[in-house]
């Protein structure tokens, strides 16, 4: 299991990161993201878009056991992040978290 918490802080610094609903299924489609990180309440349409194009293509995805606003805090965002899209990272022990797929 992902600690997020140590997860959030770390990608926060090393790496590109899109939030929302409509930056995430826009990267999804063009297979510009190597990681989603989901909030527990992520709307149902939203999360079935984004698992459709990227489960085929390998792209993990990560659910976030809180709400988005508890997410969003997370982030040191004063706003609900119900997506994160992880366009790019540095560290590589932060790309073997992320592509875990046991989470």
């Amino acid at each position: 299991m992902i600690d997020f918490d140590r997860l959030l802080k770390s990608i926060t610094k090393s790496g590109k990161l899109l939030y929302g609903a409509k930056s995430a299924v826009r990267a999804v489609k063009t297979g510009r993201s190597i990681a989603f990180i989901l909030a527990s309440n992520c709307p149902p349409t939203i999360k079935e878009e984004i698992e459709s194009y990227a489960t085929p293509a390998d792209i993990p995805i990560h659910y976030y056991p809180n709400s988005s606003i508890e997410l969003g805090m997370a982030l040191g965002k004063p706003f609900a992040v119900a997506t994160i899209t992880v366009r790019s990272v540095s560290d590589p022990q932060l790309i073997q978290m992320l592509k875990n797929p046991k989470t």
